[in-house]
């Protein structure tokens, strides 16, 4: 099983702290975390994702945050509004020093990664799915 990558924490414009992960090697994808449910290190030590987190890493940079109030980012937090929820993905990929992003959002995150790419066209762009093909 591949090893979690090291992490790292960005501050969100209000001062909430952010943990994130960066691995591999190619266009960047930004998985935005699906609050109040994100915990990056458990997902890598779960067998199925590390499976397929080390296939994408093989061909994209892959960033994990978690969401402000869970997993390894800063708990005690108020503001869980989607203006604080855009502004953490803008700190995070601001940190990482990514200039071009594709957004991969799940559940209650696809508002996080449309109010995100809304702003910022000139960093969030299409990605080309035969990146993400999972042999």
């Amino acid at each position: 099983m591949m090893t979690a990558p090291r992490t790292s924490h960005a501050r969100s414009a209000d001062g909430v702290s952010l943990a994130f992960t960066v691995a591999g090697d190619g266009p960047a994808v930004v998985f935005v975390p699906w609050v109040p449910f994100s915990n990056m290190r458990m997902e890598w030590q779960i067998p199925l994702l590390n499976r397929v987190f080390e296939q994408l890493t093989r061909r994209l940079v892959l960033v994990h945050y978690d969401g402000r109030g869970t997993g390894h980012s800063q708990r005690d937090v108020t503001d869980l509004s989607l203006e604080a929820m855009v502004s953490d993905l803008e700190a995070v990929i601001d940190r990482a020093g990514l200039s071009e992003v594709s957004l991969l959002g799940q559940y209650n995150s696809c508002p996080h990664a449309i109010g995100y790419a809304a702003c910022h066209p000139h960093i969030a762009v299409p990605q080309d799915t035969t990146y993400l093909h999972y042999s």
